[in-house]
């Protein structure tokens, strides 16, 4: 996680793949949900497997309070 008020929150997660799962974004709704609400606060959501990890990567807009 990196950022700074005023400017964008950068955040990333990963994960080992789950034994088995051959495309881990095309199960659930749990990206589709997410994509939802960071695009609705102007933001972006990625995912990619890479090294047999999962990998989810989000920017939001960190606007300074007033």
């Amino acid at each position: 996680m990196r950022g700074r008020p005023g400017q964008e929150l950068h955040l990333r997660i990963s994960n080992t793949l789950l034994l088995g799962r051959v495309d881990p974004s095309s199960g659930g709704l749990g990206l589709i949900g997410l994509t939802e609400r960071v695009n609705m606060v102007s933001g972006t959501l990625t995912n990619l497997v890479a090294d047999e990890r999962f990998i989810l990567d989000a920017t939001l807009p960190w606007e300074m309070p007033s």
